[in-house]
């Protein structure tokens, strides 16, 4: 009974309250012993228990009331603050002699109509910027162009031969104009068309009247295959699905221009700044890592470069990783976490979730994945060692010691 009487004063004494309370019920006289209580505060500190019967005969009625006296117990000294080592990634080497590169941008059409008419559109900067990049592409003697070919998606959706017929011509409609903006002329590319533009058709929705229906919403916005969303749209939302048939997917498609090329090479971060401004997509994550040897570690100029890289590259798992520590040496938790998901399932990953839970205060957590580490790679051997005995002092989960002066 002592014993969880101290316990529940402990308790209280943490949570800062100073009011009586019935504790526990005793049938018994009930023997206490200071020496069972671990404080909480940060001062020397001693709790004194009163203990007191409302009504003895019923056995109900023991009430604890916890005052403090100083100077009887006093906490161990801090120990060594702990330091949590970084490990960067190494830049690795990029052999790749072909590179793939996809630009896109979206097309618009008035109504049913064949012609592709930019004043239609509302904005038309995509389209401006996809024009500037291709010019770059097919102009410039930088790139070793291999293949180039150009993607044209115009709804609507379905297979009748007059759906068919109106994908085509604005396939050719799409390819002239761009044709006569001087684009192409080097490299000839391939024209395909057909299909549905499922981002287009969401940004539709949400501006539309049904911007409310969180079901539609949440099927156009899943990662799955054009055919599931409408397999879905048609059984869950059929209204809906006929009037994105009628309305939404006879205006809205999308063009990319796919282009394998030759990796480039730099011999300094002047000749790799321009890219960088104009076309980062052409860069590798080596370029990247190259470029950002040019300022320090987790400047908001070095976090401009690799996370723009790691943007462009997330199935490049060294990348993301740098990424994620410069973005927790900024203090910015929730970006790292983006990143931290990009890093894979391996030892590093382990060890760079675990820094992730210790700054998020997580410490059980973060115990547990050294001390697994420590048993899988020598690397993180002694850093579990190193980090208890500084976690258990600074939640407290340590038992203070008698004062004797």
């Amino acid at each position: 009974y002592g014993r969880k009487a101290a316990q529940q004063v402990d308790r209280r004494l943490a949570s800062g309250s100073e009011d009586e309370y019935s504790v526990v019920d005793v049938s018994s006289p009930v023997r206490f012993f200071t020496e069972d209580v671990f404080p909480y505060q940060e001062w020397m500190d001693t709790v004194r228990v009163i203990l007191s019967v409302s009504d003895w005969s019923r056995g109900s009625g023991l009430v604890l009331m916890a005052t403090s006296q100083k100077g009887e117990y006093i906490r161990p000294e801090e120990p060594e603050p702990f330091v949590f080592p970084i490990y960067l990634a190494e830049p690795f080497d990029d052999n790749l002699l072909f590179r793939d590169l996809t630009i896109s941008a979206p097309v618009h059409f008035s109504g049913k109509s064949v012609k592709y008419d930019p004043d239609f559109a509302e904005n038309d900067e995509g389209m401006e910027e996809f024009r500037r990049k291709v010019k770059a592409l097919s102009s410039t003697r930088d790139y070793a162009v291999r293949s180039s070919s150009l993607v044209l998606t115009v709804p609507p959706e379905g297979k009748a031969k007059e759906s068919v017929k109106l994908s085509r011509n604005r396939v050719s409609s799409v390819y002239s104009y761009l044709y006569r903006q001087g684009l192409f002329r080097t490299v000839q590319p391939s024209r395909i068309g057909g299909g549905e533009d499922w981002d287009g058709a969401l940004r539709w929705v949400a501006e539309s009247r049904y911007r409310g229906d969180d079901e539609a919403v949440a099927i156009l916005s899943r990662d799955t295959s054009g055919d599931a969303k409408a397999q879905r749209l048609r059984v869950e939302k059929p209204v809906l699905w006929d009037i994105l048939k009628t309305d939404c997917f006879p205006t809205l498609g999308k063009v990319e221009y796919n282009v394998s090329f030759k990796s480039l090479s730099f011999s300094s971060a002047e000749a790799m700044f321009p890219y960088f401004e104009s076309m980062p997509e052409a860069l590798s994550p080596k370029d990247f890592w190259f470029l950002s040897g040019e300022y320090r570690f987790g400047t908001p100029q070095w976090l401009d470069v690799m996370r723009t890289g790691a943007d462009l590259h997330p199935e490049c798992p060294e990348l993301n990783l740098d990424v994620f520590y410069g973005l927790m040496d900024a203090k910015e938790f929730n970006a790292a976490a983006m990143y931290l998901r990009n890093v894979g399932v391996d030892n590093r990953a382990l060890y760079a979730t675990a820094y992730w839970f210790y700054w998020m205060e997580r410490y059980d957590e973060c115990l547990d994945i050294l001390s697994r580490l420590q048993f899988k790679d020598l690397k993180y051997g002694d850093i579990y060692d190193r980090a208890l005995p500084y976690i258990k002092w600074h939640t407290n989960r340590i038992r203070w010691v008698k004062w004797n002066p």
